[in-house]
């Protein structure tokens, strides 16, 4: 893609790892509770590995850690209840993770609406974006919606509108904050998962080119480490189980300069985190069950 020869920094971390620029798209890793990708499309096909695995039917919340909503229209149009990938006809199951692959691959749902299909995944789908809008604190109720493209007439492809009130239509919901602890909630609904995009930390090219001798400002880090804080102690203070964490490193927005630093500190953070919700779960029981101990 065209963003992806923004970044001077990324051939080089791409040599590192063995790779070129066509393994950008395909490149997915995990580890642990943890799923990586370059292309934070994948983040809809990891969470169709959860729901294939054991949460078929529960509602999800997304924390969304990033500089973009990621929730504008697909490529994938209406059949009736069904969602159509147009490039082979094939029906597309948001809870399937072939089906994502193969979208993906095709173009019909890319970095920038991967967010969308989930709420025709037939689970109610609450969005809890943190996000760098100084202003943009919101609250919307999300329901599905269509639009079409003229290059593609007759076809109604999948979307989703924001209400400002409930609806019996309501498919799931979208809370947006610059603050975490504003959009983090205490009670939050079924089962969680973080997606982290880099950008969210730094966003330097944000898609556009500023030149072959672009150098981050050293300033770049310590802030990204501040909101990194900020998080995880917000994430802390309301108690939240995390089910998965994905991460994206967001190629053509946050430079491959920053990878290797942003992913150790945000690992070292999810260790700590989760070492404490363990700590924290045996002192519960150990209180609640004197005896056990």
């Amino acid at each position: 893609m065209s963003y992806h020869e923004v970044d001077p920094y990324l051939q080089g971390q791409l040599d590192e790892m063995g790779m070129g620029r066509e393994d950008i798209l395909s490149y997915i890793s995990h580890s642990g509770r943890i799923d990586i990708c370059f292309e934070d499309s994948w983040t809809g096909y990891f969470i169709a590995d959860r729901f294939e695995k054991n949460r078929r039917g529960d509602d999800l919340t997304i924390i969304h850690l990033d500089d973009h909503t990621d929730m504008m229209a697909t490529l994938l149009y209406l059949s009736g209840d069904a969602l159509v990938d147009p490039t082979n006809g094939a029906t597309f199951d948001p809870k399937c993770t072939s089906d994502w692959r193969s979208a993906i691959y095709s173009g019909a749902i890319n970095i920038g609406n991967y967010v969308t299909p989930l709420f025709y995944s037939g689970s109610h789908v609450h969005i809890c974006h943190v996000n760098n809008s100084p202003d943009q604190t919101d609250f919307r109720w999300i329901v599905r919606d269509a639009c079409e493209y003229s290059l593609i007439p007759e076809k109604q492809f999948a979307t989703i509108a924001k209400l400002d009130s409930p609806s019996p239509r309501a498919v799931g919901s979208y809370r947006a904050a610059p603050s975490p602890g504003q959009v983090l909630q205490k009670n939050s609904s079924g089962w969680t998962i973080v997606h982290i995009d880099l950008d969210y930390f730094i966003n330097d090219f944000n898609g556009a080119s500023r030149g072959t001798g672009y150098t981050p400002q050293p300033a770049l880090r310590p802030t990204a480490a501040g909101k990194l804080e900020c998080f995880f102690a917000a994430l802390a203070k309301a108690d939240i189980s995390v089910d998965r964490w994905i991460i994206a490193t967001s190629p053509g927005f946050c430079s491959a300069y920053h990878w290797k630093w942003l992913l150790l500190e945000i690992e070292r953070n999810i260790e700590e985190y989760e070492g404490r919700s363990v700590i924290e779960a045996a002192s519960r029981c150990q209180q609640a069950n004197p005896a056990i101990g």
